[in-house]
């Protein structure tokens, strides 16, 4: 059992581009995820957005690792900035990480924002 390392996940080709703002679990919270999904199989299904994964990365590793085939469902998203909200609300708030992480992950969209991958006006159009 491996935990997965951030050069690893940033360019697997299962993974959207939009998942590098999120943040990955630690080797301990890991190891523990590992061993649940080995023992009791996957509960929770993989997010993907044309057809690449925006949620789920984790268990996407874990069931690739132990032979088994992953479960999938597609995002409701219809672009992408949807599909990063999406991203962020099952992964940046669900999973806070530390500070450091939370900034990491704030300067990784801030990013995709300026390469126009993403944009975050489209992204909190509507909230207050």
């Amino acid at each position: 059992m491996r935990s997965p390392k951030y050069n690893t996940y940033k360019t697997h080709p299962a993974f959207h581009p939009i998942t590098v703002a999120s943040v990955m679990m630690s080797d301990e919270v890991w190891k523990s995820f590992f061993q649940s999904i080995k023992t009791i199989g996957q509960l929770v299904p993989i997010v993907r957005f044309d057809g690449l994964i925006i949620d789920g990365r984790s268990r996407y590793l874990a069931c690739v690792e132990l032979g088994l085939e992953p479960i999938y469902v597609e995002s409701t998203a219809q672009t992408i900035s949807q599909a990063m909200k999406h991203s962020c609300a099952y992964n940046v708030l669900h999973y806070r990480g530390t500070e450091s992480q939370r900034a990491v992950s704030g300067a990784t969209l801030m990013e995709l924002d300026e390469q126009g991958i993403i944009s975050l006006d489209e992204m909190y159009e509507g909230e207050e």
